[in-house]
């Protein structure tokens, strides 16, 4: 496989300090909603987004009408940059003569689709551009998780300068990029809750687990979470309102070996609430279910074993690969 070597700048947190270039924070909040056929008109309906850390988002319909199956996806938004000139030039990523694009992309490896949206030419005369947009996904088009991403590309064939030799100047050649969001589009998932923190003397991650019976504990923060921790030095690869790209191998071993540790951890809580049980297989199996909470941990780590997870309980290396296996593809076009 041919491997391709980028020669010429793309964009960078540095360049666009030298240049005073900003990406408003706006820019990667985007709405989500979909369309619906009332009294012979087509309205459009908000979906809620529930989000527990920057990088996922989760949707809801608080009428419970749109499902994936049965209904479209809107997904709007306005991209807002400060000081475009700022992109151009000797110092910049493309030619002053120049045209630079901007688009939407996104994908999904569970979906089985990617795809592009040109949205604009930047405005080098403008001090402050703002960019509205909106993408429709097809109902029935989307499962599991979407990535979007903004993307800077050349948009002409012009020839730079002397003193700009060393700038990308081929129509279509993409000179920087970022991620917006992860988009968790199936609502049978449950989602671990994942909190931030700040320690300059802790890992970059950790597990908070309670040790209470996982069959009257509610599924949420108090009962589990993985914590990230914006002071160490790698946070930045993870986290996507740092612009540098974050790492998709670093996020998904980080989700998946918290996920792992966590179930092999409520091996040990399930013998010690109820030790006739030789293993969390025999205690989720429990007869009397229905003395369960509604919606507790039992109940959800119950659900893993089945579609779209699939995790293996039977042992922790068993656990560990299903658990890696499910990540990989869920995560795994980041």
């Amino acid at each position: 496989m041919a491997i391709n070597i980028s020669t010429y700048p793309s964009l960078s947190d540095r360049m666009m300090q030298q240049n005073k270039i900003s990406i408003d924070e706006n820019s990667y909040e985007l709405t989500f909603s979909y369309d619906v056929f009332e009294d012979g008109e087509t309205n459009s309906n908000l979906l809620e987004k529930s989000s527990t850390n920057s990088l996922f988002y989760s949707l809801y319909d608080s009428q419970g009408i749109w499902t994936p199956d049965t209904h479209n996806l809107k997904v709007s938004g306005t991209f807002i940059i400060t000081n475009p000139i700022g992109l151009y030039g000797e110092r910049g990523i493309a030619p002053m003569g120049s045209i630079i694009g901007l688009a939407i992309r996104w994908c999904s490896s569970t979906s089985k689709i990617r795809g592009v949206k040109i949205i604009a030419d930047i405005n080098k005369n403008a001090e402050k551009q703002e960019i509205p947009f909106c993408i429709v996904f097809d109902k029935a088009k989307l499962r599991g998780s979407v990535t979007f991403y903004y993307e800077f590309f050349i948009n002409s064939n012009v020839i730079g300068s002397q003193i700009e030799q060393n700038l990308a100047s081929t129509k279509g050649t993409i000179i920087g990029e970022n991620q917006i969001c992860i988009l968790d589009i199936d609502a049978k998932e449950q989602n671990f809750p994942i909190e931030l923190f700040e320690d300059k003397d802790a890992p970059l991650w950790k597990l908070s687990v309670s040790n209470n019976d996982p069959r009257y504990v509610p599924w949420g923060p108090e009962a589990v979470k993985i914590q990230l921790n914006k002071a160490h030095k790698d946070y930045k690869y993870i986290n996507q309102d740092v612009k540098n790209k974050f790492s998709p191998v670093l996020l998904r071993e980080i989700l998946a070996s918290a996920v792992s540790l966590y179930i092999n951890t409520l091996q040990g809580i399930a013998k010690e609430k109820d030790p006739e049980c030789e293993n969390l297989l025999d205690f989720l199996n429990d007869d009397d279910m229905a003395d369960w909470t509604p919606g507790c941990v039992a109940e959800v780590v119950k659900g893993f074993q089945s579609e779209p997870m699939n995790f293996n309980l039977i042992s922790p290396i068993d656990t560990s690969i299903s658990v890696h296996k499910y990540f990989d593809l869920k995560l795994g076009n980041l």
